[in-house]
């Protein structure tokens, strides 16, 4: 059950993106097109927002270990060659954030934790 239509809406907007890319393979996930992000480092990128914020920031976790890299933030290549390994660190970081949001009530979405990062 989600309690929050923000939450619902976020975990609606991962539907999407993994529809996107579904029945992509390696080759074509992997690749660069005319020295663009690849598709593997964009979903490991949006995911990388997700685990610095909602796993990291309000839940006080550790960094995923493959998406929290810093080649998948601000700046980074674009390259990721890792598919299958970056498909599993996402559901990981997905599956922490969404246990986390969905057991949060209107008011407690409502929390504003101060952003202590960099950028």
């Amino acid at each position: 059950m989600v309690s929050s239509k923000l939450v619902g809406l976020m975990v609606e907007s991962w539907k999407d993106m993994d529809r996107v890319l579904a029945g992509l393979n390696e080759v074509e996930a992997t690749r660069q097109i005319y020295g663009s992000s690849s598709f593997a480092w964009t979903l490991a990128h949006v995911t990388n927002q997700v685990d610095a914020a909602i796993n990291v920031q309000f839940q006080k976790m550790y960094r995923h270990k493959l998406i929290g890299q810093k080649r998948f933030r601000f700046g980074g290549t674009g390259e990721a060659n890792e598919w299958d390994d970056i498909k599993s660190g996402v559901e990981e970081v997905r599956a922490n954030a969404r246990k986390y949001l969905e057991d949060l009530d209107d008011q407690e979405i409502d929390l504003t934790i101060p952003y202590d990062g960099s950028i």
